[in-house]
């Protein structure tokens, strides 16, 4: 039965960008491996593409060039499950070019070695480098990156069968991704927790993780996810014998690989349903559905097809078809030794010791046996093969038959017994024949076992780790013979000795910590720690504990060491570079972006997220078509370079993730090819000018406001000097009359006179009072001095100094409203504000009108109105008054009385300086109504 376990990666292909050198040899490097990327499926081809920028790269020696080469071939051999040669270029990326990359790279390095070293069953490796790419992106605050690690690294140990560890790792994953709201992530987990309960038989819990994965995966419509946990639930009802159910989810899972056009997917599914129908009995359609997988698998190279031969091999064994069963299982054994599936070659080798053991053929049997016992003695542990019982088990049969036989002749004649007994010495004469080939084959197995001693010896000698065997005090009992060599002390030396002595001083009571705690719940340790070696000089190693006392033959903790100081070294120099190139591009206020010749974006750099609020990945995952919603013209702008090699500051739009559109300025050219001629690409730039027009238009409304108040001012100021000096002239030429005719004018005649000074004198008092006030509030020194007032007590008082004026037209003032309401004002401006609107109620009032004068407490604050029933005024004249240019179309009152329309200036003024809000209700021929509210004593 085939399981298929999600892993999730973090890689994305173009995942950050290169410091890419202004030369065209450079240019076209990165577009070879551009072009390598797409094609990375199809092996040679992508080979061809990247090998050629880097004969360009290395001929013009640009570190960068070669560094992208060298990443490119790891992901192409990684995507092509070369994970050898992968591993090998992603380790020159990571130890000669880290300086070079952006964070994103080195952490999308470091996860495809984690990640090929899964490919490779090199469990312990990814750990490694899963727990490094854990710490850097913890250093650089990326925990989208450490939830990936996480999921690594439980993946990882569950293949070890360190289960509480797996679902540790997993659970930190779940945690993070939850909190970065990464759903695809904690399906991912979820899967992931699902499979290890159902390794463990816990298939309760297998099966709530997997479908919450499920539900998480159609919420999404990630159809490749649904297909995964269709095929794991699928399983589990394979593991619980139900397996109708199985069947049924099988055949859901392969509909949506075929949807996807996902033919390994496809190829997988098949056989998992050729496994239920074996199991159900109907051993035809599982033939027929195994061949099926076959035609699909074959072509293709899957690594499925090596199961479904052994699968075969299987069927055709149980129906003693033992020519098809051999055929089949030695193709697989093939197919798995060609891709180093171990798992997969210790099952053939099982399979053909039965299949030669049920025809007879011993030798054959004892071979594979042994091939197998060997395999599984190095890969996992050292065990007793039941097969050898099996074997021997059938030469005792016999040995007995012939004894009986033996027995039973002695009552036979003495001619038949001679002739049986000779029969039974051939018998013997074979056995014998046959221990003796078992004899030297045995001896042979043990030759096999001395050399592989000897071998593994070597291999500890000149391995660049070492091992330390200790006991439960922590006195060394083993070291490995490479550790005179990595550390130059003598072995002898520490044998018998505390393995604390030569660490750290800051580290041994942490050390000490991890050392009882690995001997209490027997869990592994993995820790970096300090070490002197025997040239006096504090090293880094990195430790791997395990707890082995319950191994007879090893009966003490296991402690690997690798040497880890360069990388110590590597990792700083990493966080240097890293943070020094985050500050270069975090400063860097413009957006970069290149673009191919039809206007798709390929590269952008990371400040877009300034800016737009979009990340990288989404600009670069938008379809061309809609450009336009994220860059205005983009079209236009993009069909400019089919007749010009440049644009220069073009303005144009950006909308924000958010809705908002801001204006930006853009300057593009051509890229064009090594001899100049031939145009490649698009690059440019996309500067913010939102700032820049709001100051323009700022300045442009200011510009057009500060006409407006100059031609109201000249306007006004000519009122002002026209009517001051009409009254002021007028009553020169009266008080002349009484002083040259003071003799001839009668008593009466000169009150007259004198009265007759009063309304214009009053009118040009008002109006220089206005005029000063107003002056006070241009230069800002007009300050409210604010106090509690009475407020029908200083109504009261203006009403009685605008008595004279009323009465001369025949006008009532009514006043009304709680007698006892007090208001918080400056008294002088609150009197300004009362004398200008009931002056002006009364000017443009008809004869015998009444005026109004009230006053309520509304929503906790005091409105004031004062109510005519003449002439009133039109909305424009209303708009001016609100908006502090007065009435700018001086009228007449109804005595033909003149106005500035400047008391209404300083009435909005002072109305919002001591915080009340004026507001006007007038209808042309109606009558005008005044309101303002001020605010009440608390």
């Amino acid at each position: 039965m085939l399981f298929i376990i999600s892993i999730s990666f973090s890689i994305s292909i173009f995942g950050s960008p290169a410091i890419i050198t202004e030369n065209s040899d450079s240019l076209e490097v990165f577009t070879l491996c551009d072009s390598a990327m797409n094609n990375r499926s199809r092996l040679e081809v992508g080979l061809t593409y990247v090998r050629s920028g880097n004969q360009i790269a290395n001929k013009s020696d640009c570190e960068s060039c070669i560094a992208e080469t060298m990443y490119t071939l790891g992901v192409i051999f990684y995507e092509n499950a070369l994970y050898d040669s992968s591993l090998y270029y992603f380790d020159k990326v990571l130890t000669n070019f880290s300086k070079l990359n952006s964070e994103e790279r080195n952490i999308e390095t470091i996860d495809y070695i984690s990640n090929a070293y899964i490919g490779n069953y090199k469990y312990k490796e990814s750990i490694k480098y899963a727990r490094l790419g854990l710490k850097y992106a913890d250093s650089v605050g990326r925990n989208a990156s450490k939830a990936t690690f996480y999921l690594s690294m439980g993946n990882s140990y569950a293949e070890l069968g360190l289960y509480k560890k797996s679902t540790d790792a997993i659970m930190s994953s779940i945690k993070i991704f939850e909190a970065e709201k990464d759903s695809t992530g904690i399906s991912n987990s979820l899967i992931s927790l699902g499979s290890i309960y159902t390794n463990n038989k816990n298939f309760t819990d297998a099966y709530e993780y997997t479908s919450r994965a499920l539900n998480i995966c159609i919420r999404l419509n990630d159809k490749r996810g649904i297909s995964v946990c269709l095929n794991n639930i699928g399983i589990i009802y394979s593991f619980t014998s139900e397996h109708e159910e199985a069947l049924e989810y099988y055949q859901r899972s392969m509909e949506i690989d075929k949807e996807l056009g996902d033919n390994e997917g496809v190829a997988i599914g098949l056989n998992n349903i050729g496994d239920s129908y074996r199991y159900l009995g109907d051993t035809v359609l599982a033939i027929s559905y195994y061949e099926k997988c076959l035609k699909i698998g074959r072509p293709n190279n899957y690594s499925v097809v090596a199961v479904a031969l052994s699968n075969l091999g299987e069927v055709y064994l149980a129906q003693r078809n033992f020519k098809l069963a051999l055929s089949n299982v030695l193709e697989s054994l093939e197919l798995a030794e060609l891709t180093g599936s171990t798992e997969q070659i210790l099952l053939t080798f099982d399979i053909l010791r039965s299949i030669y053991a049920a025809i007879g053929n011993y030798e054959d049997a004892y071979n594979y046996l042994v091939n197998y016992k060997l395999l599984y003695d190095t890969v996992f542990a050292i065990t007793k093969s039941k097969y050898i019982k099996e074997i021997k088990a059938r030469y005792d049969d016999e040995k007995q038959k012939i004894e009986i036989s033996s027995l039973k002749d002695k009552s036979i004649s003495e001619s038949l017994y001679k002739d049986r007994l000779t029969w039974i010495i051939i018998i013997i004469s074979l056995l014998i024949i046959v221990m003796l080939i078992i004899n030297i084959l045995t001896r042979r197995s043990k030759k096999l076992v001395r050399n592989q001693i000897l071998y593994y010896e070597k291999l500890l000698e000149r391995s660049e780790d070492f091992v330390f065997v200790v006991d439960e005090k922590a006195n060394i009992k083993y070291i490995s013979p490479s550790y005179e060599k990595k550390i130059g002390r003598k072995i002898e030396s520490r044998i018998g000795k505390s393995i604390f002595e030569f660490l750290h001083p800051d580290d041994i009571d942490f050390i000490k910590r991890e050392f009882k705690g690995i001997i209490v719940d027997k869990q592994s340790r993995s820790i970096d720690i300090r070490m002197k070696n025997g040239f006096d000089e504090w090293i880094y190693v990195h430790a791997y504990g395990q707890n082995l006392f319950d191994d007879v033959l090893i009966n003490g903790i296991v402690v690997n060491f690798w040497d880890i100081t360069q990388r110590k070294k590597n990792e700083e120099l990493i966080n240097k570079s890293e943070l020094k190139f985050r500050q270069i591009l975090d400063a860097f206020p413009d957006i970069y972006f290149q673009a191919d010749l039809n206007g798709v974006i390929t590269e952008i750099s990371p400040s877009i997220t300034k800016i737009s609020g979009y990340t990288r990945d989404e600009i670069l995952s938008l379809p061309s078509k809609d450009y336009n919603n994220f860059v205005s013209d983009w079209e236009t702008i993009s069909a400019k370079f089919e007749t010009e090699i440049s644009v220069h500051d073009y303005d144009t739009k950006v909308t924000t993730k958010d809705g908002n559109v801001i204006n930006c300025s853009l300057s593009a050219e051509l890229i064009f090819s090594d001899n100049n001629s031939i145009p490649v690409a698009i690059q440019g730039v996309i500067r913010d000018i939102s700032s820049r027009i709001k100051n323009q238009q700022s300045i442009r409304k200011s510009e057009l406001k500060l006409k407006e108040a100059n031609k109201s001012k000249e306007k006004l100021f000519s009122i002002i000097a026209h009517d001051l000096i009409g009254p002021i002239g007028t009553n020169k030429s009266i008080v002349d009359l009484i002083v040259g005719q003071v003799d001839e004018l009668s008593h009466e005649e000169i009150i007259s006179l004198i009265t007759s000074l009063k309304p214009t004198l009053d009118s040009t008092y008002l109006l220089i009072e206005n005029l000063l006030s107003w002056a006070r509030i241009q230069q800002d020194r007009l300050k409210p001095s604010k106090e509690d007032i009475l407020l029908n007590k200083i109504v009261e008082e203006v009403v009685e100094l605008l008595s004279d004026q009323a009465q001369r037209k025949s006008i009532k003032l009514v006043i009304s409203g709680d007698k006892a309401i007090k208001v918080v004002a400056d008294k002088n401006q609150l009197e300004i504000v009362l004398r200008n609107l009931i002056s002006n109620a009364i000017k443009f009032s008809n004869l015998g009108g009444m005026i109004s004068i009230s006053f309520d407490v509304i929503k906790e604050l005091t409105e004031v109105k004062i109510a005519d029933s003449g002439i009133g005024m039109s909305q424009d004249q209303i708009d001016n008054v609100l908006a502090g240019k007065g009435v700018t179309d001086i009228m007449r009152g109804t005595d033909n009385e003149k106005g500035t329309g400047f008391g209404l200036i300083i009435v909005n003024e002072f109305v919002n300086n001591n915080g009340g809000a004026l507001s006007v209700v007038s209808k042309v021929g109606e009558g005008t109504t005044f309101k303002f509210t001020l605010p009440m004593p608390t």
